[in-house]
């Protein structure tokens, strides 16, 4: 955990010498988040905070939201940092669809020789080679690259 050897205002009693916010500051600092975030996401609310637990822990390893800022707040306790953690999620799950969860399940499960053969119809196919169709050639290379591997180990 990240903390501040000194801090400005500690006479207000918010803020601990250490830098950190006093338990009931916290509190009430978690509460307020907890209020706006639930007003504003309402029902998606308890999905969204998973979410964002998720990614931090993920992206930022375990203690990430224990962080502290320089006014002592945890960066778990702020919201635009809550906020920015949901959109990342958001992001994730809108690059990561069903097809190509599905895509990696299938592929994961298949043969040497059906690779292979899926491997040389893509190469015999008009899209492989189409300079003019970037995009599609190069999904198709990738795929082509992906199976290679399950091929060739």
């Amino acid at each position: 955990m990240i903390t501040i050897n000194k801090y400005e205002q500690t006479g207000t009693g918010l803020v601990q010498e250490s830098g950190q916010l006093s338990e009931a500051a916290e509190t009430q600092q978690r509460a307020s988040t907890e209020t706006a975030l639930r007003k504003e996401w309402g029902d998606e609310f308890d999905v969204r905070i998973e979410d964002v637990g998720k990614i931090a822990k993920q992206f930022g390893g375990g203690e990430l939201l224990e962080m502290r800022l320089a006014d002592g707040t945890k960066v778990g306790n702020h919201p635009d940092f809550i906020r920015a953690f949901a959109k990342m999620a958001e992001f994730r799950s809108s690059v990561t669809s069903e097809d190509t969860v599905a895509d990696n399940a299938i592929s994961s499960t298949m043969s040497r020789r059906e690779a292979q053969a899926e491997i040389e119809s893509i190469m015999s196919s008009p899209v492989y080679t189409d300079r003019k169709n970037v995009v599609g050639r190069q999904q198709a290379i990738d795929r082509v690259q992906e199976l290679m591997e399950m091929v060739h180990g």
